[in-house]
């Protein structure tokens, strides 16, 4: 029995006959020629920016260090070189010291220029000088050096021994041996042991420093009549005044107290009293005349 194609509705398989072709799906990383050559083209161009990146940064970096270089070089050559030469030395502070001395001890160089000049050196030169506190020296363009310095004073002669006479600073400093015109009105200090003077050194003496902080410390009042200070001791200071009285002050603690209450008993005991102690400042001791023994 033949069945008619019809008869049964004439359907038709779905599935392809065998010498029929699928189409192929495109699969990741199976370029065709051109597409490979897009991606080969825009490699390149890749790499290219790259090299010219790196290029341009090498450059850059040389541009650099030429440019260091020839900066260093101008330097160099402008800190060899004789321009800013110093031609004049400008002094201010100074008092005992001459302006001609304090450039002496600066020793500055016949051929120093303002960029060459040495300035924590010259600094060092001054302050070696016992009168010299503090030096600063400063460049003052185009051609000037300045320098400024702080001299010391002196507050006291200090008898050191034997004919040594010293004048020192309020720090214990020593200054100079003893000059007549230098010292006019000065207090001298005796009596003080185991001293050892040398010029610009500070003094290790407690003792002395008591006594030249006292010296430093005289007020109106007492300054004009006290001529010298004995200490052979800190607890034994005293103050011999141009009447011959002697006042014990000890410490230099309390020395204001000390001196008003001195000066009070010797106003109110003019003529009479040759010794007064001050040392307890709150109970003061004095003896007269008719008590010297």
């Amino acid at each position: 029995m033949r069945y008619d194609s019809a008869a049964t509705g004439g359907a038709k398989s779905s599935r392809p006959g065998p010498k029929e072709t699928r189409k192929r799906r495109p699969v990741p990383g199976d370029l065709t020629s051109a597409g490979r050559r897009v991606a080969g083209n825009r490699a390149e161009e890749r790499e290219r920016r790259l090299k010219t990146q790196r290029t341009r940064a090498r450059l850059r970096i040389a541009a650099v260090a030429l440019a260091v270089v020839l900066v260093v070089a101008g330097l160099v050559s402008l800190y060899r070189s004789d321009l800013f030469a110093v031609r004049r030395v400008d002094v201010v502070g100074a008092a005992r010291l001459t302006a001609e001395e304090v450039r002496s001890l600066a020793a500055i160089p016949a051929d120093a220029t303002l960029l060459r000049l040495p300035l924590a050196a010259i600094e060092q030169r001054l302050e070696r000088n016992a009168w010299v506190s503090s030096a600063e020296v400063a460049r003052d363009f185009p051609d000037g050096v300045r320098i400024r310095i702080t001299e010391r004073s002196p507050v006291a002669i200090v008898d050191a021994g034997g004919s040594a006479l010293w004048q020192v600073d309020r720090s214990g400093v020593w200054l100079a041996p003893y000059s007549a015109e230098a010292s006019a009105g000065l207090v001298v200090i005796r009596d003080v042991e185991g001293l050892d003077p040398v010029p610009g050194r500070q003094s290790r003496s407690e003792t002395l420093i008591n006594a030249i902080e006292i010296a430093g410390s005289l007020d109106e009042g007492l300054r004009p009549v006290v001529k010298t200070i004995v200490a052979p001791s800190i607890d034994r200071t005293a103050l011999i005044t141009s009447g011959d009285v002697e006042v014990v002050v000890g410490s230099s603690d309390e020395i204001a107290r000390k001196q008003e209450v001195a000066r009070k008993i010797l106003e109110q005991q003019a003529g009479k009293v040759v010794y007064i102690n001050v040392r307890t400042v709150e109970r003061p001791t004095w003896r007269g005349i008719e008590n010297t023994p």
